[in-house]
């Protein structure tokens, strides 16, 4: 119970913070924010993850498994409102 509060607290925390960003980037020129947007993704490119086997083969048969259905997944936008309304409570 305690680690479900703490994991909901964590994500408005974060939700808060991400806005303030999606603020001040906002108040960016479009060429900062291509500057960012570029020093963001070199960032991330050179990161290498080891991932387990077993985790990727997970990975495609969810995968498999949803294209074959689609409605078996729901939206992100769904999924954020939900986990949202939920720490409100």
């Amino acid at each position: 119970m305690l680690h479900s509060i703490a994991y909901k607290l964590f994500l408005v925390y974060n939700t808060l913070i991400m806005n303030q960003l999606l603020t001040d980037i906002k108040k960016l020129s479009v060429s900062e924010r291509i500057i960012l947007v570029e020093e963001i993704w070199n960032s991330i490119l050179p990161l290498k993850i080891d991932i387990p086997e077993e985790d990727r083969e997970e990975f495609y048969h969810r995968y498999a498994a949803h294209q074959a259905d689609p409605t078996t997944g729901i939206p992100w936008s769904e999924l954020r409102a939900k986990l949202f309304l939920e720490t409100q409570d």
